[in-house]
């Protein structure tokens, strides 16, 4: 096991690979319920999310900028495992929520 190694959230998104989310997240590597903020990974991809636009990172949990990133990367698979434990986050991003 390597701890100098960082895994990247949002590639499992980009290839629609949700069964690699759904490793990362069992095995621990992944806590959603985090602030995204606190995530260097969407830090740095941050400027690659056009959700954000006006908005930051620090008004949301790991799990909703996922949720999002998952509807601009088209992964719906991925979107559907992340909102049936508790639901569809219900944040206002850009004047948008993901019920739009």
């Amino acid at each position: 096991k390597e701890e100098s190694v960082e895994l990247d959230v949002l590639q499992p998104l980009k290839h629609r690979q949700c069964w690699a989310l759904l490793f990362m997240i069992e095995k621990r590597l992944l806590q959603v319920d985090t602030l995204a903020r606190r995530n260097l990974q969407l830090i740095k991809a941050s400027p690659d999310l056009l959700f954000l636009q006006d908005s930051r990172l620090e008004e949301m949990t790991v799990k909703c900028c996922l949720c999002f990133a998952a509807v601009q990367y088209d992964d719906l698979q991925s979107l559907e495992f992340l909102c049936q434990s508790s639901g569809i986050p219900v944040v206002v991003v850009g004047g948008w929520n993901l019920l739009h």
